[in-house]
Parts: C-alpha cells; structure tokens; sequence
C-alpha cells in the first residue's frame, strides 16, 4: 500500500512530468523533486476535483507496480480519477500528432461564433489562426455495460453545431478517442447514428492511443 509520504498529488504538473512520476512510483522510488511539488500544489488546492483524481491514480499506481502504460491508460484503467484528467491527456496527444506535422495548434483557441449579426467568442478546445485549424477533442468510450453513453453524444452533437456557426475559413475536426464494441468504433456508430447532425466539411478522425495512429472517418 501506498505510504502518506507518497499520497500527495499535482494539481498543474505537465503531461510529461506526470509520466515521469508514475514510472517512479512503478520503479518503487520516491523521488523528492516530485512529491515536493505535488506537496506544494495540493496544498493550495486540496479539494479540486483533479486533485482528488490524481490522488486516486497514484494510489493505483502504487498499488500495481508491474502495470506497464503511460498515464492515460493508468487512468482509464483505475476507474478513480476525474474524467477531465483523461480529456486533457487525450487532448495533449491530438495536439502533439499536428506538431509532429508541422502545426502548431493552442489550447482553448477562441473564435466569434453565432447564427446572426449577433456574435459571441466560444473556445474550442485546440485551435490555429495559420492556418486556420478548429478542433474538439472527445475521449469518451463505451459504458461498461456495453452501451452508447448517450449524455456523451448529446456531448458531441454540441461540437457539431459550434462548428456549424464557426467562421467557414476554418478547417474544423473533431478528434474521437478509438473505442470498440463489437467491433464497432464509437465514433463510427456516432456518424452512423448522428451522422444527420455533423455539417459539411467537418472531418472526424479517431485516434487509437495504443498503437498511436489517427485515422479518419469523415
């Protein structure tokens, strides 16, 4: 089991450093320069949602100390943690796949947005001016039931109609965690369901975090 040293968590370490900290704990090392951090930043928020989500993680990580993967599988494995912790993840890995093209893309980009003259900014979770790039990131999964979550599509219909009443120069992606039942991806019973809903010109790509390759469906 954990010990109290070892339970204290980092509100705002970055995605790497969290790896870093998880394959310590994995490796059975307790290495000051993190959990002095992680003391710091619980400290100033001890009762953030993510705070207690990655209490949780580190528990679990602890607890399974020959588990292989990075932090997101760790998450979505331990069923402990925050789901926002999963989609800032998921989302740091859709933001690395542009760069690794060239692209660099920023996080909670904003832009006006409106079905009128009336106009209002709306952030969308990465985004670019050059070139002009709007993306949205979902890692939602199938219910462990077997079931579409179908608070998530609602979700995800959302995005389709931002994307709907974003400027038209924007190239515009929604960005799917791969997630199969039965052989089928969630994202392709969602166009195959929903498909009415996504407006032309707007690409939906899924991404499968394990073999780290993106592929599109629309």
């Amino acid at each position: 089991m954990m010990d109290e040293d070892l339970s204290v968590v980092d509100v705002t370490v970055s995605a790497r450093d969290m790896e870093a900290a998880i394959k310590a704990l994995q490796k059975g090392r307790k290495d000051p320069k993190y959990l002095e951090a992680f003391r710091q930043e619980l400290e100033s928020s001890p009762r953030s949602p993510r705070a207690r989500g990655l209490m949780g993680l580190f528990i679990y990580a602890a607890n399974h100390p020959g588990r292989r993967g990075g932090v997101e599988e760790l998450l979505r494995e331990s069923g402990m943690v925050h789901n926002a912790l999963v989609g800032c993840l998921f989302e740091e890995k859709v933001r690395k796949l542009f760069l690794k093209k060239g692209v660099v893309l920023r996080r909670g980009f904003s832009v006006l947005v409106g079905v009128a003259a009336t106009k209002k900014r709306r952030k969308f979770d990465l985004g670019s001016d050059n070139p002009p790039i709007l993306v949205e990131c979902k890692s939602h999964t199938w219910t462990q039931g077997g079931n579409m979550p179908s608070a998530k599509m609602t979700v995800w219909n959302e995005a389709m109609y931002y994307f709907h009443v974003a400027p038209a120069e924007f190239r515009k992606i929604l960005f799917v965690f791969k997630h199969e039942r039965a052989g089928q991806s969630l994202a392709a019973y969602y166009l195959r369901t929903h498909g009415h809903l996504v407006p032309n010109g707007v690409e939906v790509w899924e991404l499968d975090t394990h073999a780290d390759v993106a592929t599109q469906l629309r």
